[in-house]
């Protein structure tokens, strides 16, 4: 079903190559060199300003990461200094309204206080129910924003006798 992978003690059976120590060695430490080589030119390269595009590609995903972070902590604390702006906006509202309430609980406590007085209800009647004592003409003027308008009256019909009509 599946092959087995050949060991590296069967390759080495199977193979007639006779192995140099010393030039296995040689080959090791060349290839050890050659690496170290490698480390020493790229962390040279790197004090020259030069870097590989992988880490330039990490720098720049990291940066793009940390500007969302930042972002999104800008986003969070702005929403949170408007909505608390906008409380602050309805209290004094909320404030004022309740100044101009608690005034008119005033004047309507001061004028329940006025009911029992006559004076106070004798002004009442002339001014909202337009009460006249027996014996006074009232007068109702026209108001002021009316631009010299005469008012005509109508000429009532149902003081004449019955038969005669106007002409």
């Amino acid at each position: 079903m599946f092959k087995q992978k050949k060991r590296r003690s069967k390759e080495f059976k199977d193979s007639d190559k006779i192995i140099d120590l010393e030039q296995a060695r040689a080959e090791r430490r060349e290839r050890r060199k050659l690496a170290a080589d490698k480390k020493l030119n790229k962390s040279r390269r790197n004090a020259l300003g030069e870097l590989s595009e992988r880490k330039v590609n990490k720098r720049n995903r990291k940066r793009l990461i940390y500007f969302c972070i930042i972002l999104g902590i800008i986003v969070v604390i702005g929403w949170s200094v408007f909505h608390v702006y906008s409380l602050q906006k309805e209290y004094k509202g909320i404030v004022a309204q309740n100044k101009a309430l608690k005034e008119k609980k005033q004047d309507l406590t001061e004028e329940l206080g006025n009911v029992n007085n006559p004076e106070y209800v004798e002004q009442q009647a002339r001014e909202q129910l337009k009460m006249v004592k027996p014996g006074e003409v009232m007068y109702i003027l026209p108001p002021k924003d009316t631009t010299g308008t005469a008012i005509v009256p109508k000429e009532r019909t149902d003081l004449l006798p019955a038969g005669q009509a106007s002409d």
